[in-house]
């Protein structure tokens, strides 16, 4: 049985700029969702993400969960990593996906997720600490994967 067969989710990087700030440091914000997750009874903090359909390309549902999400559009998906969530233990299997040039359409999200979050990325510690939500650890392999892009394709360093 090969990864493709094994029920994936996707996770969305999307990094974007906000040039209504001055400081170019403040410009680099996040995005990300926060939810009531009722199997745990409390507000999860998360990046956009989904379960890929039967059939669906993964980067067709990278693109579905950001808009479906957030309302944001990228100019194209770049795969940043794969892997089992609970090896040995479970079958499901994690996708990232880097947002570049990921920009708002007009239209708020209506959906399950109201509060959707830009956060700055060099706050972004201090800011999670700040809130009584709980945090996906998608956030923080997000985050590393995002760094560890920077430094490996500069073309994607200014974050869109």
């Amino acid at each position: 049985m090969s990864l493709d067969d094994k029920p994936n989710v996707v996770i969305v990087v999307a990094a974007v700029r906000d040039l209504s700030e001055s400081k170019i440091q403040e410009q680099m914000k996040l995005l990300m969702v926060e939810q009531l997750c009722l199997k745990v009874g409390e507000n999860i903090l998360q990046m956009p993400s989904a379960l890929a359909e039967d059939d669906e390309q993964l980067e067709t549902t990278a693109e579905r969960a950001l808009f479906d999400l957030t309302r944001y559009r990228a100019e194209k998906m770049v795969f940043l990593s794969q892997g089992a969530i609970l090896p040995c233990v479970g079958d499901q299997i994690v996708t990232f996906f880097l947002a570049v040039n990921a920009t708002q359409d007009g239209a708020k999200a209506t959906n399950l997720y109201p509060n959707i979050h830009r956060i700055p990325i060099i706050h972004i510690g201090p800011w999670i600490s700040k809130r009584k939500v709980m945090v996906a650890p998608t956030v923080w392999a997000g985050m590393y994967l995002r760094i560890a892009h920077l430094t490996t394709n500069p073309m994607h360093g200014t974050i869109q």
